[in-house]
């Protein structure tokens, strides 16, 4: 009768559903910074490595913001989020930030300036945290192997004239506050563990095995 009752304490231990452990991670970007066209002769010519990430557009004058994040050590991202923190903004409210993304290299160079495929757009309303999400852009980037996953934020709307000209600048690495850019994501890896429902049943198992072998005994 022992024998019966322990083989069936492992048939129920070994049956019972689980669930993965989610796993967040936050990843600040390898490189980051502004690149520019000062719109005089068409060719993109100054890139800034040392102050806040800005996207600004207008008639004659443009810069996007870069990040480039390394996905070394990413491997199954269930969802994923770019969280910017603002440094300082100017312009009618809500602007539309477009973003691009692409396969970079973990070095900001010219080429940045034009790089990526449209993913998204959101309506920016000045907020001091704004967050963007990247989720299917990161699983496709991880299920096509990207050693760097890169991002260029853009203004949507074109700069018609009228002084002054909006912008809006984030935190980059190189600034002390607010804190760079934050690539989170969620991985379900780690160990698995029982539903709550679960332990419930293994425990009222257990017990009446106990009472079980208690009146056997008796």
């Amino acid at each position: 009768m022992k024998k019966i009752l322990s083989i069936l304490a492992l048939a129920i231990i070994f049956s019972l559903p689980t669930t993965a452990k989610a796993h967040a991670i936050i990843l600040y970007p390898t490189v980051d910074g502004t690149i520019f066209d000062f719109g005089d002769d068409g060719i993109v010519n100054f890139i800034n490595t040392d102050e806040a990430i800005q996207a600004l557009d207008m008639t004659g004058f443009d810069s996007r913001g870069i990040l480039e994040f390394d996905l070394a050590g990413v491997n199954d991202p269930s969802n994923a989020f770019l969280r910017l923190y603002k440094v300082a903004s100017l312009g009618a409210f809500p602007m539309t930030i477009d973003v691009y993304g692409y396969p970079a290299d973990g070095a900001l160079s010219d080429a940045d300036y034009n790089a990526g495929a449209f993913l998204t757009s959101s309506n920016y309303n000045d907020e001091d945290v704004f967050d963007l999400d990247l989720t299917p852009h990161l699983q496709d980037a991880v299920a096509n192997a990207y050693s760097f996953l890169g991002v260029n934020l853009r203004m949507h709307d074109e700069y018609q004239g009228n002084p002054p000209p909006p912008y809006v600048a984030w935190g980059s690495l190189e600034d002390e506050f607010p804190p760079p850019s934050e690539l989170h994501l969620t991985e379900e890896t780690g160990p698995v563990v029982p539903e709550p429902a679960s332990l419930l049943l293994l425990g009222s198992g257990f017990i009446g095995i106990l009472s079980r072998r208690k009146f056997f005994t008796a």
